[in-house]
């Protein structure tokens, strides 16, 4: 399967390459992360890479990037034992854009999906019996791994890259043994700059 894969996306950005425009560029964004209960409330992060465009059809685009990520959550108000938690991220959009206008002035409606992997982090919870804070390690009780669908908007205008979008990650956020719930979700919202390579 791996392999498939592998061969579908060298076979898609060989044939962008060859056929019609291709663009390389940064982008960078300001992200809005939580967990889908309502004991979480949300965390500002970030997002910051490199992003490549290429025409893969007359109105296409496939637009992957790879990026380092900041996401987390924490409890609301009240919620006993308080916490919160954030992680630094890679993660790899794969994301489609249906593209309207021409080569200087266009926007695109996206989706596709991602995949996110956890590098590393910072945890606390309040201990109930000691009245104290511990810090274990976040990847004890929270899963490295997220993968999902993101659906969105952007604009180009010669070359500068405007965007929104919407992760909703599709495995669960916390290990059973960590006692919470939720999967993350990111509302994201993109600036960057590409140049055309093609």
């Amino acid at each position: 399967m791996k392999k498939a894969i592998i061969i579908i996306l060298l076979s898609v950005l060989t044939y962008g390459s060859a056929n019609s425009q291709s663009f390389l560029g940064v982008r960078g964004s300001f992200n809005v992360s939580s967990l889908s209960t309502g004991s979480s409330k949300s965390r500002p992060g970030f997002s910051v890479g490199a992003m490549y465009s290429t025409q893969v059809s007359d109105y296409w685009y496939f637009q992957p990037a790879l990026l380092y990520n900041l996401e987390g959550s924490k409890s609301v108000s009240g919620f006993k034992p308080a916490y919160s938690a954030y992680t630094y991220n890679l993660e790899v959009p794969l994301i489609m854009s249906r593209r309207f206008g021409d080569e200087d002035i266009s926007f695109g409606l996206d989706v596709g999906p991602f995949l996110k992997y956890g590098l590393h982090g910072g945890y606390w919870v309040d201990n109930l019996e000691t009245k104290e804070r511990d810090r274990p390690n976040v990847f004890d009780y929270k899963n490295r791994f997220d993968v999902g669908p993101q659906i969105g908007f952007s604009a180009m205008v010669y070359g500068l890259y405007i965007g929104y979008s919407f992760q909703f990650g599709v495995i669960k956020a916390w290990k059973e043994e960590s006692n919470r719930r939720g999967n993350y979700y990111n509302s994201c919202m993109t600036f960057g700059y590409l140049f055309q390579i093609q």
